[in-house]
């Protein structure tokens, strides 16, 4: 493998963007888990927004030993400003988000890149990764589906996408423009609807990464405020694009490959997908398309006896909480047409 002091003479090909704001009780090992990559041809761009303790002081000494760091200072301005000048500053083709008090597992940009080599297609490439909190201990572990199209379906339910995790090409935010401040601090969800209309998603089903539950950070704090704005962003995807219909025989065929892709592992990917899907047949219903919603709900219940229990729980959050809501969409729905 190539030396560290011959990688800072040849361009990176992956940025790394990690905005830092007093990040200092964590700062180093998230610092580290990059420099032992077992990828080494990249940059780290560690943009220190204006921090009050001594992060800036922390990622100016690993510059000094390490070329491929790169401390920048600036007054505070906010991550989607950092994000956006870290991207404006790479060298890399591909960018790799990071941030300040997460983990990064040794092989994930060796596994990612990976991806990306294969196929020309693929604009963004996540992973599983384990949640831990503000001592790092586990707390548990999130498994995403591989494919593009479940990726994108589970997308129409929440964001399934640890920010910090992603690789994206570089070359994606010319056509889709950057992150932007217009949606609170759901900013990575909003990119990632644009980014998923240029090209494939895909997510490793090794775990990558680790996402720190953090009580100071920006997650924990805007929680209320994320869930009501993300409320909103599922609501355009599902106006932009509403989800096929999948038959029996296709759901068949995903639930026998996600269980020979995942078995070895010994994750459940199958029962993932299943009640995902049995999600969205009830919120199909609840947005005023019912049938659209028990026609998925019969494929599933046929599809095999995962389907079957999956659409059964489903049928009973519906019947629970949500009749009302769904009349109400219909009746919406014909007003508007």
């Amino acid at each position: 493998m190539t030396t560290r002091g011959a990688m800072s003479t040849k361009k990176p090909l992956v940025s790394v963007v990690m905005p830092v704001y007093n990040a200092e009780p964590y700062l180093k090992e998230a610092i580290d888990s990059i420099l032992e990559q077992t990828y080494e041809n990249f940059e780290l761009l560690a943009i220190n927004d204006g921090s009050k303790d001594n992060s800036g002081k922390i990622i100016d000494n690993y510059a000094k030993n390490d070329p491929r760091v790169k401390a920048v200072h600036q007054e505070n301005t906010g991550i989607v400003t950092v994000l956006n000048r870290g991207i404006e500053m790479a060298k890399g083709e591909f960018i790799a988000r990071m941030d300040s008090d997460d983990v990064s597992f040794p092989r994930r940009f060796e596994q990612q890149l990976a991806v990306f080599a294969k196929d020309p297609n693929v604009v963004l490439v996540a992973g599983g990764f384990e949640v831990i909190d503000e001592d790092g201990e586990f707390l548990y572990r999130e498994v995403l589906p591989a494919h593009d199209r479940d990726l994108k379906r589970r997308m129409l339910l929440r964001n399934p996408l640890a920010h910090g995790s992603v690789m994206f090409r570089k070359s994606v935010i010319d056509a889709v423009g950057p992150y932007t401040d217009e949606f609170g601090p759901t900013e990575d969800f909003e990119l990632w609807s644009r980014i998923g209309t240029a090209g494939k998603f895909v997510a490793l089903e090794a775990t990558i990464f680790r996402w720190r539950v953090n009580s100071a950070g920006i997650t924990s704090n805007n929680n209320q405020l994320q869930l009501k704005i993300m409320k909103r962003h599922t609501g355009e995807l599902w106006k932009a694009s509403f989800p096929k219909v999948l038959s029996a025989k296709q759901l068949r065929k995903d639930s026998r490959t996600y269980f020979l892709e995942y078995k070895k592992r010994g994750v459940d990917m199958k029962n993932i997908m299943l009640n995902d899907n049995a999600e969205i047949a009830v919120a199909m219903i609840r947005r005023g398309h019912p049938f659209a919603g028990l026609h998925q709900l019969g494929a599933l219940a046929i599809s095999n006896r995962t389907g079957l229990k999956s659409a059964i729980r489903q049928i009973g959050v519906l019947f629970r909480g949500g009749l009302g809501s769904a009349k109400r969409a219909i009746v919406s729905k014909r007003n508007a047409q």
